[in-house]
């Protein structure tokens, strides 16, 4: 019964977050519902905040005051074990006595939830730059996997477009770490349709590449620039992303000598 189990959100009084989910643990533990109400989470997060004197400190404080999220199978036991919990309000949605759950995206989005990924091994013959580096004659294969699932609206490598951020045709070819993507290319644009309003310019080298598919349900484009390749003035770039990160092996990042294209 519990994989029909989702997440909704409950309205406590303000500041009784806290209250509220540790009395609703008890009482569901008290009807044994155990099986049916699966978990509760206050999201929290850390802040830096200046205190009137002028210290630096971290605290901790909720992302969403005034709810409580809680994964469980919906019936009316539960919804009144629940709503007559002193400090409780009710539900969201478009009634108390209907409550809404969160969709999958909104889940992962609040990060109540990680997502497990599917992931399908194409390739156990790769041997990447170390080996041609080394060129040990006995030196193992490695193994490659991308996660299948993953879809996109356009991927735009350099003027030439894909549908899928994948290039199967690799595999036919020596190098089958081009699978992502198609290799390197000075400037990518990935249109992901995932509406979070959010967007992510990746400064990156090829190692980066197969992290890449893990960040499209968290953006609505993704740009990747290739610093020895491209040729933009990486901060027009920037100025039309809500988000930056800069994702290199740790070799690769300490020779660049194109890092100064950052300031």
């Amino acid at each position: 019964m519990s994989e029909n189990a989702k997440w909704y959100v409950i309205h406590p009084y303000s500041g009784y977050e806290n209250a509220v989910k540790a009395a609703i643990e008890k009482s569901v533990a008290n009807r044994g519902l155990e099986d049916m109400v699966l978990r509760m989470e206050i999201p929290m997060e850390t802040v830096t905040e200046v205190t009137e004197a002028g210290v630096i400190k971290e605290v901790e404080r909720k992302v969403f005051p005034g709810y409580v999220l809680v994964k469980m199978v919906y019936s009316d036991d539960t919804w009144h074990v629940i709503r007559n919990v002193r400090g409780v309000t009710g539900f969201v949605g478009t009634s108390s006595n209907d409550p809404t759950p969160l969709t999958e995206e909104e889940v992962y989005a609040m990060g109540v939830e990680k997502k497990d990924w599917q992931l399908e091994q194409v390739s156990d013959s790769f041997r990447g730059t170390l080996y041609s580096q080394v060129m040990l004659p006995n030196s193992a294969y490695d193994t490659l996997a991308i996660a299948p699932d993953v879809k996109v609206v356009s991927v735009n490598s350099d003027g030439e477009l894909s549908d899928s951020i994948y290039s199967m045709e690799a595999l036919e070819e020596k190098d089958h770490y081009k699978i992502f993507m198609g290799g390197n290319y000075a400037k990518v644009t990935i249109e992901t349709g995932a509406n979070t309003g959010r967007s992510l310019l990746l400064v990156k080298d090829s190692f980066a590449n197969s992290f890449v598919p893990f960040l499209t349900e968290d953006y609505d484009t993704i740009t990747l620039i290739d610093l020895r390749h491209c040729r933009e003035e990486v901060q027009t770039i920037a100025d039309g992303c809500t988000d930056v990160l800069v994702l290199y092996e740790l070799t690769n990042f300490t020779a660049d000598n194109n890092l100064f294209k950052l300031n």
